[in-house]
């Protein structure tokens, strides 16, 4: 991971950074760079992650979402 930036809102933070990936999903290469983006909660004074890493192809348009993400700020 590189270029790692880290926003704060109240109980909420949301990283995002440059990802590195080799290898293969479902029989098909994933080998590139990637954005990710992570959403943490801090419960009991501990951060959770609220979402798996949301990885897009670098310059992709694509948008990805969570279903888990609304679930957990009790949405």
């Amino acid at each position: 991971m590189d270029d790692v930036k880290v926003r704060l809102y109240g109980n909420t933070a949301v990283a995002t950074g440059n990802v590195t990936v080799k290898g293969q999903r479902a029989g098909q290469d994933i080998t590139g760079q990637y954005r990710a983006t992570w959403v943490l909660v801090k419960n009991q004074n501990r951060w959770q992650p609220c979402n798996r890493p949301l990885p897009a192809p670098r310059f992709s348009l694509k948008s990805h979402t969570s279903a888990g993400f609304t679930r957990c700020l009790g949405f």
